[in-house]
């Protein structure tokens, strides 16, 4: 809602999932509200709305694509216009990216960024995967009937802040325990274990 209130009129939320901003949240006047996923996913997540009667606050733009593919182009059909200054959401998403498809979802963003632009992200260090490899860790895990050593890459990437800066957007990190404990949040359990490796990133262009 920083942007927003910044004047920035124009959101996407990749990976967007279950995410409800565009119906809970009070939008500015004008806003476009964009959300990028799997088919499957936003017909799931429409329907229950959809049952609930929910309305959304701002114009709201499902953007069926996968983001391994050309969502982009999905994306400008949608009514996505470039040379908009863009809040950009990619909140849990990069460490699901192999190394190759995380630059090449940070550089298409850069190029669908107008002046203006912000991005918001969270990214986990290396050094978590000791954690995530650890058999009690795995255990744990598997009870939400995930394996996250297997879900998370980390062969061949480089700290996402570089790639930003070199495309000319203004980075700042912050360790993932210092933001959850600025909303006085204690992370524990798996959460805080993995916070401990983790930081989230904004950038404007």
């Amino acid at each position: 809602m920083t942007a927003a209130a910044g004047g920035v009129r124009q959101v996407v939320v990749t990976a967007a999932g279950l995410d409800a901003r565009a119906f809970r949240l009070d939008w500015p006047p004008g806003t476009e509200l964009f959300e990028i996923d799997q088919p499957r996913v936003l017909a799931f997540k429409d329907g229950v709305l959809d049952r609930l009667g929910a309305a959304p606050r701002c114009a709201r733009h499902p953007v069926r694509a996968d983001l391994r593919g050309d969502w982009p182009t999905a994306l400008r059909d949608a009514r996505f216009a470039p040379d908009r200054a863009t809040a950009w959401l990619a909140e849990g998403l990069l460490p699901f990216l192999p190394a190759d498809a995380e630059r090449r979802f940070l550089d298409r963003i850069g190029r669908l960024s107008a002046p203006g632009s912000r991005l918001a992200a969270e990214h986990l260090a290396p050094s978590v995967r000791p954690l995530i490899e650890d058999p009690e860790f795995r255990a744990a895990a598997g009870q939400l009937g995930v394996d996250i050593a297997d879900l998370w890459h980390f062969a061949g990437k480089t700290d996402p802040d570089r790639q930003l800066t070199a495309a000319g957007w203004a980075v700042r990190s912050v360790p993932t325990y210092e933001i959850a404990a600025a909303y006085g949040r204690d992370l524990h359990g798996l959460m805080g274990r993995t916070a401990q490796h983790g930081r989230f990133l904004t950038a404007e262009r």
